[in-house]
């Protein structure tokens, strides 16, 4: 009888770091998926500010030209699109 008390107290432990180590594993994997995701949150705001300048980097006006307000969108309003959910905790 004894025997089988020893067995479930080692259980109970292996089960426990069992646990343990996975949560820490959890823990990290959630880590590294949200510094991935603010790395592409950063990539697309740039991305659309490039794409911008390049499809219509200039407004015209008769002879006179400035930049597009598709530039000034992109980099103003997809900055504020961007930045709010890496602001949140």
């Amino acid at each position: 009888m004894p025997r089988r008390a020893t067995n479930t107290v080692a259980h109970a432990s292996t089960a426990k770091r069992a646990s343990e180590l996975f949560s820490e594993n959890k823990q990290s994997i959630y880590q590294h998926t949200d510094r991935l995701f603010v790395y592409l949150m950063v990539l697309q705001w740039l991305a659309g500010i490039v794409f911008a300048l390049l499809i219509s980097p200039r407004a015209w006006y008769g002879i006179s030209s400035s930049i597009h307000p598709h530039v000034w969108a992109a980099a103003f309003l997809g900055g504020v699109i961007s930045f709010s959910p890496l602001s949140w905790p």
